[in-house]
């Protein structure tokens, strides 16, 4: 008898890796309610079922939840009173990875680096809504333009073309959604003081990748909210996008200026905790 033997990033394989997660998500949410932490998923868990026709079509490499802050310590209580590996834990960035069967959790109490969105997670959990996958498992997911918010700004985070294809894929995805409404997106790109990011992606995604739905949120800001500010990080992106200064002019992206401190000291907390455990 001939062993069928699937490709871990063929269709079939990627479906394999979901429904992995998907057993996994079950585990990691039964103990959450159990403490009453709520929490809502997002990209890959939740755009490989609302995004494409096939979740096959998807790659997926961890399960990305979203926190309130005041509940990380009970996430890290629940990590090892069930034994799970744990991973990282940054004090500097709010976060916590830990693994599950093999399979990666990494749960976030902020939507982008600190001190770059003025939108807290708390307010992203009040308006989510409760979804059940096609495998069945029911969780709260992000409303479309919130979770549209997150993943323009995981671009932007990563560097653009540091960000993996698939990545960028659901940013091309979500905006063509019937029901995303761009007055509505821009709205909260300004709520959560984050137009020129946003602007910067729209453009990117325009001009690099032809998205037809980016050049419109692009052309409905109008000119960058912050001129100066998306022609020095463009000129560094494209020259020296490993470089100090392009790594503190993206921690400044932010249209609020108060928040740069922050931004620059979560950065510089990371730095320190990334090399402690180098050095481990």
């Amino acid at each position: 008898m001939n062993e069928i033997v699937v490709s871990a990033g063929s269709p079939a394989g990627i479906t394999m890796t979901h429904l992995r997660a998907e057993a996994v998500l079950r585990k990691v949410l039964t103990a959450f309610e159990r403490e009453s932490i709520a929490c809502v998923a997002v990209k890959g868990i939740v755009t490989a079922y609302e995004l494409y026709s096939q979740i096959g079509e998807r790659n997926i490499s961890d399960i990305d939840l979203r926190i309130g802050s005041r509940d990380l310590d009970r996430v890290e209580s629940i990590v090892q009173a069930e034994r799970w590996e744990l991973r990282w834990r940054s004090r500097a960035y709010s976060n916590i990875v830990f693994r599950v069967d093999g399979m990666s959790v990494d749960v976030e109490t902020m939507i982008g680096p600190p001190g770059l969105c003025a939108i807290d997670v708390e307010a992203m959990i009040a308006r989510s809504k409760w979804a059940e996958s096609a495998g069945g498992c029911r969780r709260r997911q992000p409303e479309i333009h919130d979770h549209a918010l997150l993943l323009c700004i995981n671009i932007f985070k990563d560097k653009f073309t540091g960000a993996f294809a698939w990545s960028i894929e659901d940013v091309e995805r979500i905006a063509k959604r019937s029901e995303f409404d761009v007055e509505r997106f821009i709205a909260l790109t300004r709520e959560g003081r984050v137009e020129a990011i946003v602007w910067v992606v729209a453009d990117w995604m325009a001009t690099e990748r032809g998205s037809v739905a980016w050049r419109a949120i692009r052309d409905r800001i109008g000119a960058s909210p912050r001129p100066l500010y998306a022609w020095l990080l463009g000129r560094l992106r494209r020259d020296a996008d490993s470089s100090l200064a392009f790594r503190v002019l993206a921690r400044m992206a932010s249209d609020s200026a108060l928040a740069w401190p922050r931004a620059l000291y979560g950065a510089a907390g990371w730095e320190i905790e990334a090399r402690r455990r180098g050095a481990e």
